[in-house]
């Protein structure tokens, strides 16, 4: 993750919920329609990204192509 963006953590990644757990979800830098999928397998409360030493590590494991259909 750390190679994606310039600052850690970016205020527009989310964490995954319930079977997407253990991902954090990040819109790909100048793509509108594209995200990226990174697995951090890091327990955080209230929905608060892991800190960004950990971000930093994280690898990409999915890219999401958002379709405008």
């Amino acid at each position: 993750m750390g190679e994606v963006f310039e600052q850690l953590p970016d205020p527009s990644c989310r964490n995954g919920l319930d079977r997407q757990a253990g991902l954090v979800f990040c819109p790909a830098p100048s793509l509108s329609n594209v995200r990226f999928a990174f697995q951090c397998d890091y327990a955080t409360r209230d929905d608060a990204l892991p800190p960004a030493d950990v971000l930093e590590h994280c690898p990409l494991v999915r890219i999401i192509w958002l379709s405008d259909e």
